[in-house]
């Protein structure tokens, strides 16, 4: 098994002359009020990370790039709104989204205590592709909407004016409805424009996300198993408020 561990935070590391991780100069975690529950918030501008409201899971998977499907490890607190967390940091200078997401790694070394590595394993999963009679998508362009609404999240506010089938991918690896990992094995490069409608409670009188993909995309989810790299959380605590 492929075990590559995963160095994050304060890794001028045992001597072997790699620069220390970059982290916000001023951080302040408190919990939640209760008031504000269920009301999230996530924003890099600038040099100022905040997050409000945030059950600790959703700033692993921001932070790391890792799918609820492919993030293992994770006690069930960490998902838990009533557990969630404001966050105010300061970094020393202006930051890009990435810079962002590696010092919020470094926070959840330094304040959470976390500690986590990659492997690659044989897992359970659905291929996208293309179905029998071709693909629905169109070019980019007309946007994507998902369920009726237009589809962005917390890490991409803005909305795309189309993706790429490994976004769709990822897209609906995070969907219980799915349930697994999904891999891109379209073969359709590019990015598509699309309008996605599927149930998501019982009795909404719509179709499964199954029937959907190969109705409305002309694509297809067939179950494989496919080596996929995954992030194993061996450690993580709650932190105290300051």
């Amino acid at each position: 098994m492929n075990r590559i561990w995963l160095l994050i935070a304060v890794a001028a590391a045992n001597g072997q002359g790699q620069p220390p991780a970059p982290a916000f100069e001023i951080i302040s975690i408190k919990p939640t009020p209760k008031e504000r529950l269920y009301t999230l918030k996530r924003d890099c501008l600038h040099d100022r990370f905040e997050a409000a409201g945030m059950p600790l899971s959703f700033l692993v998977e921001w932070s790391f790039g890792f799918g609820s499907t492919r993030l293992l490890g994770l006690p069930e607190w960490t998902n838990d709104f009533d557990l969630a967390y404001d966050i105010d940091a300061k970094a020393a200078a202006p930051m890009n989204l990435q810079q962002c997401k590696l010092m919020v790694q470094s926070l959840l070394t330094e304040r959470f205590k976390m500690t986590a590595h990659r492997e690659t394993r044989e897992m359970r999963a659905y291929a996208l592709v293309v179905g029998k009679s071709g693909s629905k998508l169109r070019p980019e362009g007309a946007g994507v909407r998902i369920n009726g609404a237009r589809f962005q999240t917390l890490s991409d506010p803005e909305l795309p004016k189309g993706i790429s089938m490994s976004r769709l991918a990822g897209i609906l690896s995070d969907y219980s409805e799915v349930g697994l990992p999904v891999v891109d094995r379209s073969g359709l490069s590019g990015n598509y424009s699309f309008e996605l409608v599927f149930s998501m409670k019982e009795g909404d009188d719509r179709v499964s996300v199954f029937t959907a993909v190969q109705q409305q995309l002309g694509l297809k989810l067939e179950p494989v198993k496919a080596p996929l790299e995954v992030l194993v959380v061996d450690r993580i605590e709650k932190a105290s408020a300051n």
